[in-house]
């Protein structure tokens, strides 16, 4: 036991000296304080980001993460390639987005932040909830639904008759939701895509993907530079995933991807989160920032292959343009708000396969 406590306290040390660059000093002794407080849980075998995922699991500063609304020496706003086109983002009069944010000492990371229209938003978050968990894609919870048309128009239904259509209410169904498969389709248990079946893959995540990789080429920070070109990408795989207020997302690396040079965009919609990112290894503590709703996140070049993970969802966090007022346009409105209201939404899109090069 006392050579556990002795390991601890090096890790504590260790992580001391290792404070998250973008705090402050006082913020600094609270989040040193923190890691002591919760060394009484901890043990040997818990590395630096465990250790985070386990603060922001908690009762935490809240200046702690990155918040990309704020100033903060350690942001730097670079302008886009090309302007992202008001036919998938929509437009926002006086409030064009023209520039992305790097982070000092966090290479290959490009975050755009909510590049989209109000409207634009809800009619993704229509897309996500109620159009892309149905067949040809594939969700967790297919081998529990009567219906081939998805758990939405179940849930629906159940809902406006106040009548069970299925042994498991869709309601308790719609909360178990976790994610849908788009495009190539990944087996959560082998780690490997399906090679065999044609991938679906809609044109408007198609449109997204490209429009964000042609906008943040060339952007780069601190020696590094986003290259890849835009030409050489197409959205082949993707995952929705559905958080409700207690969901986590455990440290990890998107690796299953035989093309790892191409990047990864991945788009949040309703609450905000902590999103923790490391680097290749968990024996460095991440960068805690938030994401919020319509928060773009691109992963390129060495950011691709970090760590990260979603530890915290926050309540009370959703915007007003995505409450249930917001979608009376809708036959389904109130419905879509109600579920919005305890939801983050994460859409996030791949390239797989390496790109062909012809003789």
């Amino acid at each position: 036991m006392q050579q556990e406590q002795n390991v601890w306290l090096v890790l504590i040390f260790l992580m001391d000296s290792l404070c998250p660059a973008h705090l402050t000093k006082r913020q600094c002794k609270q989040w040193h304080k923190q890691q002591k407080d919760n060394a009484t849980v901890q043990r040997h075998y818990d590395t630096p980001f465990r250790a985070m995922e386990k603060l922001f699991k908690g009762v935490f500063d809240t200046g702690l993460p990155i918040d990309f609304e704020s100033s903060n020496d350690i942001l730097h706003a670079l302008p886009l390639t090309q302007p992202l086109p008001e036919s998938v983002f929509g437009s926002r009069p006086g409030q064009p987005p023209t520039h992305a944010y790097v982070v000092d000492g966090v290479p290959g990371l490009i975050v755009i932040n909510n590049p989209f229209s109000e409207e634009v938003q809800r009619q993704w978050v229509v897309r996500c909830v109620r159009d892309y968990a149905a067949p040809p894609h594939r969700t967790n919870i297919d081998p529990l639904l009567t219906t081939t048309h998805g758990i939405w128009p179940l849930y629906v239904q159940e809902e406006k008759t106040k009548t069970a259509l299925s042994p498991i209410s869709a309601k308790t169904l719609l909360q178990k939701q976790r994610w849908v498969t788009l495009g190539y389709q990944y087996n959560w248990t082998t780690k490997v895509y399906d090679w065999e079946k044609v991938p679906h893959m809609p044109v408007d995540l198609q449109a997204l993907a490209q429009s964000v990789v042609g906008a943040v080429q060339g952007i780069g920070h601190e020696g590094w530079m986003n290259d890849y070109p835009p030409s050489d990408y197409r959205a082949e795989a993707g995952v929705i995933n559905y958080y409700q207020y207690k969901d986590t997302l455990m440290g990890h690396v998107d690796k299953s991807e035989p093309d790892m040079e191409a990047p990864l965009v991945s788009v949040s919609f309703g609450l905000s989160c902590v999103y923790l990112l490391g680097t290749d290894t968990k024996d460095t503590p991440p960068i805690p920032i938030y994401l919020k709703s319509g928060d773009v996140l691109v992963m390129t070049g060495e950011c691709r292959r970090a760590y990260h993970g979603v530890p915290r969802i926050l309540k009370n966090t959703l915007p007003d343009y995505l409450s249930e007022q917001s979608f009376r346009d809708q036959p389904d409105g109130k419905m879509l708000g109600a579920y919005m209201n305890s939801t983050r939404i994460n859409l996030n899109l791949r390239k797989v396969l390496p790109t062909v090069v012809e003789a």
